[in-house]
């Protein structure tokens, strides 16, 4: 554990309580192996209705927040509260410093090692092998936030399966070099499917029809242009020629399919919600479907979207294939590691 005490800090009554148990609630997910973002802890923090009944809060036109009993606590007051409390949980040698990451920050250092022994024992961790290269269908998970993006390594390089952090809407030059890469796949007769996780508000959701009518667009065109069946052809001309190189339906080449956050999940986890953002240009339309509010992908916990990423992946592959594969790939990595015992030269 990675407690240090720098400065003392000296709690009692209801705050002391309030501390203790948000301290409970990111070790825990520590000991499960998660590193929690603030804002994943904070959504964990208004679930478990830890926050006093005196921090309730109602936003004003302005923006500006006001206490209001009526009010609500999942409100941005709270959040940096909690943050506070945070930071001198971790000083006071309280909080473990793993607990909680800020990804958004992070220095890059130049990989270094002792020796050609040590290198090869780095080289036997990382190898790793195409495991889908047999598979009817390739699979990437796509994430709107990159603060999420710890959630989905473990299940997506467990699976072997690619993994973006969209960053919000995904620009043209970067939905093009994705769009040649899945094209790559349908070339080799692959289908493809990207699983897209993001917020359920009116641009999280909009995020996957983006994501779907760009990537149709370009794969169409750069399909007609590389490999036509005619010259000019339709875009249903394309997709017929793609889906008798993949040996699917048109209409199943390509699948782009929003995994969460989703409202049977809202309905059945009940996460704390967010007033609807009004601002946005496609609030109208959200809140005709969905209502006045909204509801943020951070608030679900981790190991229940590492559990459904698992399942959505594996849903769609031949699990047998992948798993003799992925033996495959240890044996080789153990052929390394006795390499690397074995080692008796000198730097």
């Amino acid at each position: 554990m990675a407690s240090v005490l720098y400065r003392p800090w000296r709690l009692a009554g209801p705050t002391a309580d309030f501390v203790e148990q948000v301290i409970d609630i990111a070790h825990q997910y520590l000991a499960d192996g998660y590193t929690m973002t603030l804002r994943q802890l904070y959504y964990q923090v208004v679930a478990h209705d830890l926050f006093p009944d005196d921090r309730c809060w109602r936003r004003l036109d302005s923006g500006r927040w006001v206490r209001d009993p009526d009010g609500t606590k999942n409100a941005e007051p709270n959040y940096k509260w909690l943050g506070d409390f945070v930071t001198r949980a971790r000083m006071a040698g309280m909080l473990d410093w793993d607990a909680v990451e800020d990804r958004t920050r992070a220095v890059w250092q130049p990989p270094a090692w002792d020796g050609p022994r040590e290198l090869l024992d780095a080289c036997a961790s990382q190898y790793n092998e195409d495991v889908w290269d047999s598979q009817p269908r390739r699979v990437e998970v796509w994430i709107e936030k990159e603060a999420l993006a710890g959630v989905v390594v473990r299940p997506s390089e467990r699976a072997g399966v690619p993994y973006f952090c969209c960053r919000g809407y995904v620009s043209k030059s970067e939905m093009r070099v994705a769009a040649l890469r899945l094209l790559g796949h349908l070339f080799h007769g692959q289908a493809v499917t990207v699983l897209h996780l993001g917020d359920h508000d009116p641009s999280g959701v909009d995020m996957t029809r983006d994501i779907r009518d760009q990537l149709t667009e370009f794969i169409t065109f750069d399909w007609a242009r590389a490999r036509g069946p005619v010259p000019d052809p339709s875009a249903e001309e394309v997709w017929d020629s793609i889906a008798e190189t993949t040996g699917v339906d048109p209409g199943q080449a390509l699948v782009v399919e929003r995994i969460a956050l989703n409202m049977d999940q809202i309905r059945r986890y009940q996460p704390p919600p967010n007033p609807a953002k009004i601002g946005d240009s496609r609030s109208g339309k959200y809140i005709e479907q969905f209502g006045e509010q909204s509801w943020e992908l951070d608030s679900l916990p981790p190991n229940l979207m590492e559990e459904l990423i698992t399942a959505e992946v594996e849903r769609r592959c031949n699990l047998a294939w992948l798993r003799q594969r992925r033996a495959e790939v240890e044996g080789q990595r153990t052929r390394l590691r006795e390499i690397a015992a074995t080692w008796g030269g000198t730097p």
